[in-house]
């Protein structure tokens, strides 16, 4: 559920006050909250959810109801010419950083786990999973290409143009994107070993260290500190 006030003062603090007033509403729910310039800077950001709101959100209620509806057709983002969705260079660079740095922060955190013999392997598979998603959109933000709602890294590689050579460095990711699923919860499956936890934060360091060398090569700096 997406709330948007006027002017926020505390949006965690907001945000929890708002879960726990609807704590007795019997249905699964996830809290965000907004404001009308946050909304906008975020319409056309690729990967952001709010954007995602407001292309495929239903309004549940409005305070003012001569207002246009924030996510009718008149508020869509459109493709251009190329079928990308523009925003401001500025904009872009710096979700291309903080994306690659969530990235990086994934990928540092598996490895750490994965030294750590008192911790169940799947948790680092989990986020070595998690750090090449990321890693992936990053190329995609960058690029301003449009990318569905997935786990799938072979689907979010296919987006990658073929000039970007990670494509051919990359050929089958299926071995990584299990882990999405298979990490978190308990079904039937064999147990994650230690060498499962190896294979994938190998592959995933493999992935960003590809993405972070090509992104320089097309012209991006990369913060050294992230």
């Amino acid at each position: 559920m997406l709330v948007v006030f006027s002017e926020l003062a505390d949006k965690r603090k907001i945000a929890l006050d708002i879960l726990r007033a609807l704590a007795d509403l019997p249905v699964a729910k996830d809290i965000l909250v907004s404001t009308p310039e946050e909304l906008e800077r975020h319409r056309t950001r690729i990967g952001s959810v709010l954007r995602y709101a407001q292309q495929e959100g239903k309004i549940l209620c409005r305070k003012d109801l001569n207002a246009p509806a924030r996510g009718s057709a008149q508020h869509l983002v459109l493709p251009n010419e190329k079928g990308k969705y523009t925003v401001q260079v500025n904009d872009r660079f710096h979700n291309t950083s903080r994306w690659l740095r969530y990235a990086d922060e994934d990928l540092v955190t598996a490895e750490t786990l994965l030294k750590q013999p008192h911790v169940p392997p799947r948790q680092a598979c989990w986020h070595a999973q998690q750090a090449a998603e990321k890693t992936l959109k990053v190329v995609l933000i960058f690029l301003e290409i449009y990318f569905s709602r997935t786990h799938d890294l072979d689907a979010l590689r296919n987006l990658v143009p073929d000039s970007w050579h990670l494509k051919n460095v990359h050929p089958d990711l299926s071995n990584l994107t299990r882990w999405a699923l298979e990490a978190c919860y308990p079904e039937d499956m064999s147990e994650t070993t230690n060498a499962d936890a190896s294979k994938a934060v190998e592959q995933a360091r493999t992935v960003w260290t590809s993405v972070f060398t090509a992104l320089k090569e097309h012209g991006y700096h990369v913060e050294k500190d992230l």
